[in-house]
């Protein structure tokens, strides 16, 4: 910002404070922000200053010779590659924390789906467990009760068929029955029948 326009910042922010002299938070506010401005001003006129020192200084320590021109267009050139830099610097810091807010995010998510896996796994080690212990047992019922009962089950049915044989010495008796058509009670009493004939 050259020095009219800070200059002219300046009046503005006065022209509003005498305006809005009515409301004492916005006349101080717009008082803090005239003090703001001058002293943005005063700082950049150091800056620039100083920056003229410094080129003027290297300019004649390397033994170049410049006129009022070169030097006023030398300090431009400075003070534009400075803006760029400033801006490639700003530009670079917004990317920087995107990719830090992004990576961030994706270790949370990592974190939790690591969670829910080791949840996973004990969930399936304990089911597991849990057929490991139950499977045995529950062979064992089953031919205890084929045993007793001479009762053979066909497993290769519909999820809703019952399917079986009796088995007694003399012979064979099938049962087919459907658990959408009859109760369990039904097909408990009629399978118990089929046994106590044979015994």
């Amino acid at each position: 910002m050259s020095r009219t326009t800070l200059e002219q910042v300046s009046v503005y922010a006065e022209q509003l404070l005498t305006v809005l002299v009515g409301d004492d938070t916005e006349a101080v506010t717009l008082q803090n922000v005239q003090e703001i401005a001058h002293q943005v001003a005063a700082l950049r006129q150091k800056q620039l200053q100083q920056l003229k020192d410094d080129v003027s200084y290297l300019t004649s320590s390397t033994g170049l010779k410049s006129d009022g021109a070169a030097s006023d267009s030398t300090t431009e050139d400075l003070a534009q590659l400075e803006a760029d830099l400033k801006e490639q610097v700003e530009a670079l810091q917004a990317q920087s924390g995107r990719i830090t807010g992004e990576c961030q995010h994706l270790k949370e998510q990592l974190a939790k789906a690591q969670s829910e896996l080791k949840a996973l796994e004990d969930q399936r080690q304990g089911v597991k467990d849990a057929k490991a212990a139950a499977l045995p047992k529950a062979r064992c019922d089953v031919n205890l009760y084929s045993n007793i009962t001479n009762l053979r089950w066909q497993f290769q049915c519909e999820p809703h068929e019952v399917k079986g044989y009796i088995c007694n010495n003399s012979d064979v008796k099938t049962f087919n029955l459907n658990t959408q058509q009859v109760s369990r009670f039904f097909i408990t009493n009629y399978l118990w029948d089929l046994i106590e004939e044979d015994w």
